[in-house]
């Protein structure tokens, strides 16, 4: 299992879609400067990935300003009462301007939610334009929100072109300041213009307009339709425009069309059209699809390996899917081995133009893993030693994988030769090693063990050695002419012993204190029963034919006592020696034969 080693904040990256709509992803656990372990008997681990990612939920970035035309046609009444009837209040019911007012308040209803807008602007234009006071509080304000408390919809439906039985004269907004455009024209730059102001006040990046139109612009002698035209789009702005029942067309007027800002629109901001709406009871169905923005798909990247598509089955809510939307991701990377790793998550969305685009948020974590250090061979690991040749030894390890902050190795030896102990600091993936030394005595002889542990992501590891002390070399074994049984030399006599008078010798060449056995055996293979200690005195006599035997030699007083044993045997006499390791060596009594 892989696991985190401290606390640390997610990351996160966001954009904003053209229609204002904040598009998010997040990338929870893991986040950079996590640690993960590695076993040190595993090549890799899964790491599982967490996030989140929204369309509409973050911080809005949008202003909808509603252009609403009041010219004398708008009063047009439409057959079947498609609209809502009398949705302006202004006494007449199911005209044209009442389905332009239900379409804004739906429009501005469908902005609550959704999460791209916190900013609205009402204009009115007919023979002239105007930006509408947003708020009843004292000042003229453009802007407000669009769930104030209201206000949008107060001013929406003060929206008149008739007003109190008198055409156009009232024609305007009638809150929260009275405004008065008048309504014998249609005039798109007055419009325009009118919008720019209430663009000049916004606070965002992104300003779409809705520009509605029951008729064509028939004001041939007002100036500056060009111009208005592209000083609202030198803001950024987007329009939407809307050519509103029969009489209405995205390309016919004579100052300027709905198309041309349209058009003007898309190629310089990106985005832009004008749409037919023959039917103007359409029209409160069609405008809140303006701002919808989706969350179309996320994807994952590992290392820079190409990004892949994260299915449903790791998705809380099913892709693609409508703003405003918050969903859960938590798929899995599989086999991810010690290092350094790049895990990117992309989150894909799109308004309602069809414009795409994506962000990404990617994370550095570090897997690590406790390992025998470089150039470390399996012998190595297991290693067997001489105690002869050699009285030291050293174990190397390394953080491998990922770089992170310095950390400890602590190193504790076990076994044989227990106690040694040692720490040694390291910053991955470098190595350390470990060296301790034991005496060269018989005690030393066996197996150690080497543990090597730290932590990494919080959890310690350990990586142990073992460490065999041996001895291969057999003892040295003489068979040395001695004394009698008096103390007394016998000299040699051509490399025999006549009198048979021998010193039993053996010893460990190289290593201290090791008890070495012996055993005495004749020609014929008889082992005498002893027992026999390194340095002592024997008289051997060859008796081939008679009974094998041992006696003591000496009195009970003490006297005579230089030798203990008199051995009679067949043949000459071989000893063997023998250490604690079991390694034999061997060694002749020659002795001459007895007379014929």
């Amino acid at each position: 299992m892989a696991l985190i080693s401290f606390v640390v904040l997610a990351g996160s990256n966001s954009i904003t879609l053209p229609n204002g709509a904040e598009l998010l992803v997040s990338v929870d656990d893991p986040v950079t400067c996590t640690e993960f372990q590695v076993p040190h008997d595993q090549t890799t681990i899964d790491v599982p990935v967490l996030g989140t990612s929204s369309v509409g939920l973050g911080e809005p970035d949008g202003t909808l300003v509603y252009v609403i035309d009041v010219s004398a046609s708008s009063n047009r009444i439409l057959a079947g009462g498609d609209c809502g009837g009398d949705t302006n209040g202004d006494g007449i019911f199911d005209m044209v301007l009442d389905c332009e007012v239900a379409a804004v308040l739906a429009l501005n209803a469908a902005a609550i939610p959704e999460g791209s807008i916190d900013e609205v602007g009402v204009v009115v234009y007919g023979e002239t334009g105007a930006a509408g006071d947003m708020t009843p509080g004292g000042g003229d304000d453009p802007i407000t929100a669009p769930d104030a408390n209201g206000d949008v919809a107060t001013v929406v439906q003060s929206v008149r072109s008739y007003y109190d039985g008198t055409p156009c004269a009232d024609a305007g907004l009638r809150q929260y300041t009275s405004k008065s455009v008048g309504c014998d024209g249609t005039d798109f730059s007055a419009g325009l213009a009118a919008a720019k102001t209430v663009v000049d006040a916004s606070s965002n990046n992104t300003n779409i307009v809705i520009f509605l139109s029951d008729g064509l612009s028939n004001q041939q002698d007002s100036p500056g339709f060009t111009n208005n035209l592209n000083l609202l789009l030198d803001t950024g702005a987007v329009i939407y425009s809307f050519a509103v029942g029969s009489e209405a067309s995205c390309s016919g007027g004579g100052d300027g069309t709905l198309q041309q800002m349209a058009t003007a629109s898309l190629a310089q901001n990106g985005a832009g059209s004008c749409t037919n709406v023959v039917t103007p009871a359409d029209l409160p169905n069609i405008l809140p699809d303006l701002i919808g923005s989706t969350l179309e798909s996320l994807e994952i990247e590992v290392d820079g390996g190409g990004q892949q598509s994260i299915p449903n089955t790791v998705i809380s809510l099913p892709l693609p899917r409508p703003g405003a939307t918050i969903v859960d991701y938590y798929p899995t990377v599989l086999g991810l081995g010690p290092g350094d790793h790049d895990i990117c998550v992309t989150a894909n969305g799109s308004d309602v133009t069809l414009t795409q685009d994506s962000v990404t948020q990617c994370e550095t974590i570090h897997l690590l893993q406790l390992a025998y250090g470089a150039g470390t061979l399996p012998g190595d690991i297991n290693a067997t030693n001489d105690l002869n040749f050699l009285t030291e030894h050293s174990v190397t390890v390394q953080i491998a994988g990922g770089t992170g902050p310095d950390r400890d190795i602590d190193f504790d030896v076990t076994g044989q030769n227990a106690g040694a102990v040692g720490s040694e600091s390291l910053s991955p993936p470098d190595t350390v090693s470990f060296m301790y030394s034991v005496p060269q005595t018989c005690a030393s002889l066996g197996t150690d063990t080497i543990t090597a542990t730290t932590v990494i992501a919080g959890v310690p590891d350990s990586i142990v050695f073992t460490k065999a002390w041996i001895d291969s070399v057999p003892p040295n074994v003489s068979c040395d002419e001695s004394v009698n049984p008096h103390g007394d030399t016998v000299p040699p006599a051509q490399n025999t012993n006549p009198d048979g008078f021998y010193q039993l010798n053996a010893e460990d060449p190289n290593i201290a204190n090791c008890i070495v056995t012996l055993q005495v055996v004749d020609g014929d293979g008889y082992v005498f029963p002893g027992p026999f200690l390194p340095g002592d005195n024997i008289k051997y006599t060859q008796a081939d034919g008679a009974p094998q035997k041992q006696k003591k030699i000496g009195s009970s007083n003490g006297q005579a006592g230089a030798v203990k044993w008199h051995l009679k045997g067949h043949g000459d006499l071989t000893i063997f020696a023998t250490d604690p390791s079991g390694n034999v060596s061997s060694a002749m009594c020659l002795v001459p034969p007895p007379p014929m």
